[in-house]
């Protein structure tokens, strides 16, 4: 067995080793599929990545996807609940990310339907806007809608206060259907002074036209109808 480890690229495993590796499962064809994953791990590290619950399954997954991760990194995946699926979403949807950022996405409660569903909208936010949008209970659906909108270019930040402040997708959408084009900040504004899609078009239809997003608060504010 030793020797075959040696022939794998591995150390000679010691006599505590050894017995540990017999008792875990660590059998040769596991070591050939560690190695086969270019993880580069030491004849320690095939132990840890056990203890680890990493499984040949798995690591055939990472090598099928293209990724170059380290035996740590496997390992950090696997304890955070990573899996295959979410990995494969990952890559399909073009996100190169490190194992850290990974970790993150999951840690934050980003799943794989959520990646897809931002891939089939045509949207590519950076990794750490995904997790600021989930921590906000912003989905897909709604920067999808804002995007239709013509709110596509917004910052991360910006997508969080119109979230924050309960500015619905269709108000910006109706808004721009009505002829105006607010900024993120003039809607929030907008839907603090209890504006809406209904009370715009009332404004249009009576003849009021050309307001600016200040004026509208105004009359909304002093009760004109």
């Amino acid at each position: 067995f030793a020797g075959e480890l040696r022939n794998l690229g591995y150390s000679s495993p010691s006599q505590e080793q050894a017995f540990d590796m017999l008792m875990s499962n660590v059998s040769l064809e596991y070591a050939r599929t560690v190695r086969d994953a270019g993880l580069h791990a030491s004849t320690g590290q095939l132990l840890e990545l056990r203890h680890h619950g990493v499984d040949p399954e798995f690591l055939r997954d990472l090598k099928n996807e293209g990724y170059e991760l380290t035996a740590s990194d496997v390992m950090q995946l696997r304890d955070h609940g990573v899996n295959a699926d979410f990995l494969r979403d990952l890559k399909r949807a073009d996100y190169d990310l490190s194992a850290g950022q990974i970790v993150q996405l999951r840690d934050h409660g980003v799943d794989a339907g959520f990646v897809r569903d931002l891939k089939s909208l045509g949207l590519h936010p950076h990794a750490s806007d995904i997790v600021q949008f989930r921590d906000h209970g912003i989905t897909a659906d709604y920067l999808g809608d804002l995007k239709a909108a013509g709110y596509g270019e917004l910052t991360a930040d910006q997508v969080t206060g119109l979230r924050d402040h309960g500015v619905p997708a269709d108000f910006a959408l109706q808004a721009r259907d009505l002829g105006y084009k607010f900024s993120a900040q003039e809607l929030i504004n907008l839907r603090d002074h209890g504006v809406s899609a209904e009370y715009l078009k009332t404004l249009k239809d009576s003849g009021i036209r050309q307001l600016t997003a200040e004026q509208i608060e105004k009359l909304r504010m002093h009760g004109v109808d």
